[in-house]
Parts: structure tokens; C-alpha cells; sequence
């Protein structure tokens, strides 16, 4: 066994113990950690040394201070004993400082005291507080609120009676005049927050408020506001079209619009339109008066008055630019699409082209583009029409809830016109700040997609696959005495929208609006019935059909049957009104296009617009007005009316001769052919005038 082997040899077993263990450890591991605390021991030491010389410094530097300031308040403790005025300024300070204090932490998030957005006291609220306030004040009752702008002095101060009887005039012949005659007689408008789309940003209000005191001015706007009262001004802000449009009406009474020069093209050549210097209502001033008036911050009567406007664009800067795009279009331009190659004329490209004006540094320029609105429809018929895939058979389709879509047989390829016609503009007319006249016809590369079966009418028109055809817009007169004639307008404009003629149909205006009655919601409103104006029901159709009848004339396609109205309105052009009575007078055209065409009919305040789409057959249409003529006279008839004060009298219906005039339509093709000639022939018939006045005084 081990342990007797062992035991017989003598030798002894080391038994190791913790100490035996500690001790064995070569002695230069013992050096080299002895020589590390002695290092850690030193710089623990200087550590050491370096922290008690600071807080040294620190210690002298604090009693140096203390002694600064025990002098300083020592000497002010003197002071004070010695100087009443001293004590007095100094328990004022005191209790500023308290006061400041406190009013800061008793207002924390709240205006302070003085504080007053309009004539709101927003003292101690908080922001949503403000808030609130305002939106009861003034945000709600904004939209009811009303205002009076008038064309002079005189006008504003005018009696009430003399009021209501020159409304009474004013109304009686407001469905008798063409706007630009009622604009300008016009001594007084009226209108309300809702129809100038007026709102009020009352958070923003709150923070104003609450910066008063704080990042507005800190503690001396503070103490201001406190002793003499802050009053933040509330300003409204207004829709800017509608504006616009209410400060236009306001300057074709007092003033003269401002016309800028401006380019047009006709048959690739480009000239020069007119304009004038104007005298206008000031937008900024009348958006701060109006402001004022809507929340009771004034009494509501405004006098306008009108300033200087010269025109943005020149004579000469037009007539250059004329040179220009003339220069550019000189070429055409030619579309590269799957192998095949379209040259588009300048007359076809011309009439692409639309101008806006720029504002360039501190002045203008007149800027021409290809509208693509213009051009994505016929620039998608002209290329596939090259490929030998005349885009045809396009249909339109409505659905029960009066969603259009747009269909085709799916054939063939889809020019990408919307990346072309960009390109295209950037070609001709340049990219920088001046316009640099192409010198040759650009060439365009024109990418393509699958053509697709069905899209929506958005859609189509976004890929040129429908576009415009023809297009045409009319304006009547609005406010007292039209609201009936108006709400006709627009309901037949809506039974007339998205209406369709099949390729190689006719369109009726009878057959798509029926009957016009009382049961579909027609009211009575001024037509002319045996040579005077009278109520009738659905007085005021006559309007809309106007204005499609125009748009059908400009896109070119034939016009069946057509009728003039007993009385010209100088609204519309010269012998191309259109007038129409169920189930006799009737206007009919007919659609010679090889796709659907749509008839989309809208309205905004004092217009009605028609537009024809469809697949654009490159007509193009000139006009040869010929002279009026003059027919009968008028004559005049008084008549009694019981309900008129004594004395009194008005005119009911404004007589006027009759005329004629002829109109004469040309239409060709895309290669200059003459497609048809129309002869439009009016005869307008004598209007006599009627006066209605009150019994005879006794």
C-alpha cells in the first residue's frame, strides 16, 4: 500500500495550510505589488493636496465675496437710516420683486393681467380659455356677420326710403341687364363672412396672448400691459378667390380693372392682347375693413375707394415675347413614338400654348407653356394617328351614382403625353429665367404603356386619352331680384352635367332636361312673353343653353337646330345666344366624332360653365361677325300699380329697339380643309319699355 511505502521510506507528507500557501509566493510578485501601493499612496497624496489648495482658493474667494457684500449691505443698511427717499425706493424694490414673484407663478400658463385679444379680456386664462372665448365672440358668429361696401359718400349716406326704392328699381331690371351694365351701376355691395369664406385662427390668438409679458417684451410689456392694458388685434382671414372676386365687381363700378398685355396664337403665329393701367380697390385695406365691420369693430358701412395699379406686364415686353414664341413655333414639332415619327405644325403646337405671369425679383414677366390641359388629348391622336392606331371608339359611362368612367377597345400602345408635354415646353421656350426660342423643331422621345379598358374620367383626362374639345363660359348677375332666375340656372346645369352623345348621334337640350316645371323644382323667374318681361317658370335656362350652344360652336361639331332669344343681352357674344322652350324651341347638334362625346356643365357664383370632352377631332373654327342692323323701335307704356305709394314709379321692363345680326362659322381640319359653314342669323324682336307707377295723389 502507499501510505506503508511511505511510511517505510522516513519521508514525511507536506501538509499546506494558508500561511505556507501566502509565503510562497516568489518574492518578486511581493516587490511589484508593494511597489503599486506605494505608487497609489502617492498620487492619493498629491490628489489630495491639489483639492485642499482649491477649496483654499474657493474659502478666500467666498469671504472675499461675503465681505464685498457685507460692505454693500452695510452701506445700504446706512443708507437707509439716514435717507427716507432711500427706504422708499428700496421697499418699492423689495415689493416688486415680491409681486413680480408671485404674478409670475400665479399666472403660469395664463395671460397676464391687461391682456385683451380684440375687445376680449383674456386676463388669467389659459390657452384653451382664450380659445374659447374667441371662437364664442367672434370665430361663430363670423360666418353671419355682415358688411356694406359702398361706391361713395354720398351712397353711404343715402336715406333707407331712397334705399328701397332704387332696390326696387335695381331689382326689377337686374335680370335685364348684361353684367358688365350691372356691375357698373352698382352703388352698394353687400356680403357676408360665409360667402367671403372668412375664418379665425383663434389658437393662434391664444399664444399671442401668452407671449405678452414673456417672449413678447418680458417683464416691461408685463408691467405695461398691467398699468396701461395690451389689446392684440384680431384680423380674419378670407377665402382669396372669393375676395377676388367681391373686390372685382367693387372696381367695375368705381374704378377700371387692371389688364396685363398678354400673347395669344392663332395658326402658329403669336400677337399681342391688349391691356390697361387700372384703378383698383386696395385687397389688403378692404380685407382689414371688411375684417372690422364682420366683428363688430366698426358699423359695418364701408366707402371704398381705389388706387393706382399700372400693368405687370408691357406693351413692350409683350410684343417681344410675341417674337419669341412665334420664332419657336416656326418648326412645329416632331414625336417619336415606337418607330414612328409625327410632325405636329405650328398652328397644331400654337395652339397648345397659354401665358401666365411670373413675379421675377422685384418685377414681373409674362411667361408662355404648353398648357397640357390643351395639349394631352390631341397630342395623344396626333401620334397614335401617325402609328396608324387613330385612337377611336372611346365611350363614356355613368353610373347610378353619377360617376363617369371612360372605356376604349383596349388596343395598340398609350403615349405617356404628360411627360411629352413637358418636355415639349421646356424645348420651345427654355427653362431659366428668360425665354430662349427653340431654333429648329424639337424632337420629342415619347415613352408608352399598354392602353388600358377601362379608367376614370380623371384618369383619362390626366393620360390624354379625353380631353377638351370645346369649352365656354357665361356670367349673370347676382343679389336682389335674381335669386329665382339663379336658382334655375343651377338646376338645369346639374340635369345637363354628364350627359353623353353617342358617336354619330344628336344631342338635345329638351330631350336631356324634359319639361322645366314647378314639379322638378323650376321657379318662376323674368323671361320676355309678348314684348315685356314677365315671371315665368324656369326663367333663366335660356342661360345654360347659351353657353353650351357657344361651347358645341367652338369645338367645331355641327349645330342642328339653334334659336335666338327675343332680346340680345350684351353678355354674350355678339348673335350666339340660344334660346329654348319646351317642347318648341329646342337646341340640337350632333356629334361627328368617331367617340362619345361628354357634356360637363357647372356653376360658380355668377357663371355657368359648359365643357365638351371627348377624343379631340382637330377642328378648327374662325368667326366672321358681321354688322348690326337696326330693326323697330320700342315703344313705352305706363301702368298703374295700387301697391306703389302715390307718386312713386319704376321702370319694370327697359325697352329696347330690335337688331339683327349675322354670324358666320368656318370649320376646317387639321390639314386646312373646310369641313362645313355655318350661317348664324339673329333677328332680335323690340323690348317696349313698361313704367309702373303708384295712384295719383288725391
Amino acid at each position: 500500500m502507499h501510505s506503508a511505502g511511505t511510511e517505510r521510506s522516513g519521508v514525511q507528507p507536506n501538509l499546506w495550510t494558508k500561511q505556507q500557501r501566502t509565503s510562497s509566493r516568489p518574492s518578486g510578485a511581493r516587490d511589484h505589488g508593494q511597489a503599486r501601493s506605494g505608487g497609489g499612496s502617492a498620487f492619493a497624496s498629491a490628489a489630495g493636496s491639489v483639492l485642499f489648495l482649491l477649496f483654499g482658493v474657493l474659502a478666500t474667494l467666498v469671504r472675499a465675496i461675503g465681505r464685498v457684500v457685507g460692505a454693500l449691505l452695510s452701506a445700504w443698511f446706512k443708507l437707509v437710516r439716514k435717507s427716507r427717499p432711500a427706504l422708499i425706493v428700496s421697499v418699492c424694490a423689495i415689493a416688486l420683486v415680491v409681486v413680480c414673484a408671485v404674478d409670475g407663478v400665479s399666472h403660469a400658463g395664463r395671460a397676464y393681467s391687461g391682456v385683451k385679444v380684440g375687445d376680449i379680456d383674456v386676463s388669467g386664462l389659459s390657452a384653451q380659455e382664450i380659445e374659447q372665448a374667441l371662437d364664442q365672440a367672434y370665430a361663430q358668429p363670423l360666418q353671419q356677420a355682415s358688411a356694406t361696401v359702398f361706391a361713395s359718400d354720398e351712397a353711404a349716406q343715402q336715406t333707407d326710403e331712397a334705399a328701397a326704392a332704387q332696390n326696387q328699381q335695381d331689382a326689377a331690371l337686374a335680370e335685364q341687364m348684361a353684367v358688365d351694365e350691372a356691375m357698373a351701376s352698382k352703388q352698394a355691395w353687400q356680403t357676408t363672412g360665409a360667402e367671403l369664406g372668412a375664418s379665425l385662427d383663434s389658437g393662434q390668438l391664444a399664444q399671442h396672448a401668452l407671449a405678452v409679458g414673456r417672449s413678447d417684451g418680458g417683464v416691461l410689456a408685463r408691467m405695461g400691459a398691467g398699468l396701461f392694458g395690451k389689446r392684440i388685434q384680431v384680423d380674419p382671414s378670407f377665402d382669396e378667390g372669393a375676395l377676388e372676386d367681391f373686390a372685382s365687381g367693387i372696381d367695375a363700378a368705381i374704378g377700371q380693372a387692371r389688364v396685363d398685355y398678354d400673347v395669344k396664337v392663332s395658326g402658329g403665329v403669336a400677337y399681342v392682347v391688349q391691356g390697361n393701367d387700372g384703378w383698383e380697390v386696395n385687397r389688403q385695406t378692404l380685407a382689414g375693413l371688411l375684417g372690422d365691420a364682420m366683428l363688430g369693430f366698426s358699423d359695418g358701412r364701408i366707402v371704398a375707394h381705389t388706387e393706382y395699379t399700372p400693368v405687370r406686364i408691357s406693351s413692350e415686353a409683350a410684343t417681344q415675347l410675341a417674337q419669341d414664341v412665334t420664332s419657336a413655333l416656326a418648326g412645329g414639332a416632331r414625336f417619336q413614338f415606337g418607330g414612328h415619327t409625327w410632325q405636329a405644325t405650328a398652328s397644331e403646337v400654337g395652339a397648345w400654348v397659354s401665358t401666365c405671369v411670373e413675379q421675377a425679383g422685384d418685377g414681373w414677366r409674362l411667361r408662355p407653356y404648353i398648357d397640357q390641359q390643351l395639349s394631352k388629348s390631341a397630342m395623344a391622336s396626333g401620334i397614335r394617328q401617325a402609328e396608324g392606331d387613330s385612337l377611336s371608339g372611346v365611350g363614356f359611362e355613368t353610373d347610378e351614382s353619377g360617376q363617369v368612367s371612360v372605356t376604349t377597345d383596349g388596343q395598340g400602345k398609350l403615349p405617356d403625353v404628360s411627360d411629352a408635354a413637358e418636355a415639349l415646353s421646356s424645348a420651345l421656350f427654355g427653362q431659366g429665367d428668360s425665354v430662349t426660342p427653340a431654333q429648329q423643331a424639337p424632337a420629342i422621345e415619347v415613352d408608352a404603356e399598354d392602353m388600358p379598358q377601362r379608367l376614370t374620367f380623371q384618369e383619362a383626362v390626366d393620360k390624354g386619352v379625353v380631353g377638351p374639345i370645346g369649352t365656354f363660359t357665361t356670367t349673370y348677375t347676382t343679389g336682389q331680384g335674381t335669386e329665382n332666375r339663379n336658382h334655375n340656372i343651377e338646376l338645369v346645369s346639374q340635369i345637363l352635367d354628364n350627359s353623353i352623345c353617342k358617336s354619330g348621334e344628336t344631342w338635345s337640350y329638351n330631350g336631356t332636361t324634359g319639361d322645366c316645371n314647378e314639379e322638378k323644382g323650376f321657379l318662376g323667374a323674368g323671361a320676355i312673353i309678348d314684348g315685356e318681361y314677365t315671371d315665368s317658370v324656369g326663367g333663366g335656362i335660356c342661360q345654360v343653353a347659351t353657353t353650351v350652344f357657344d361651347a358645341v360652336y367652338e369645338s367645331g361639331l355641327p349645330i342642328v337646330e339653334r334659336h335666338n332669344h327675343s332680346l340680345y343681352i350684351a353678355s354674350y357674344p355678339a348673335g350666339r345666344d340660344a334660346a329654348v322652350s319646351y317642347p318648341e324651341l329646342d337646341l340640337v347638334w350632333r356629334n361627328d366624332t368617331s367617340s362619345d362625346v361628354l357634356v360637363k356643365v357647372s356653376t360658380q357664383v355668377g357663371s355657368v360653365t359648359a365643357t365638351l370632352y371627348g377624343v379631340d377631332p382637330g377642328y378648327q373654327v374662325t368667326t366672321e361677325t358681321g354688322q348690326w342692323e337696326a330693326g323697330k323701335k320700342y315703344s313705352t307704356t305706363t301702368k298703374v300699380d295700387d301697391t306703389l305709394a302715390p307718386g312713386t314709379s319704376y321702370v319694370k321692363t327697359r325697352g329696347t329697339d330690335g337688331s339683327t345680326i349675322e354670324v358666320t362659322r368656318t370649320v376646317k381640319d387639321v390639314n386646312g380643309n373646310i369641313v362645313r359653314q355655318d350661317l348664324f342669323a339673329s333677328v332680335y324682336d323690340p323690348i317696349n319699355e313698361v313704367i309702373l307707377k303708384g295712384p295719383d295723389r288725391s
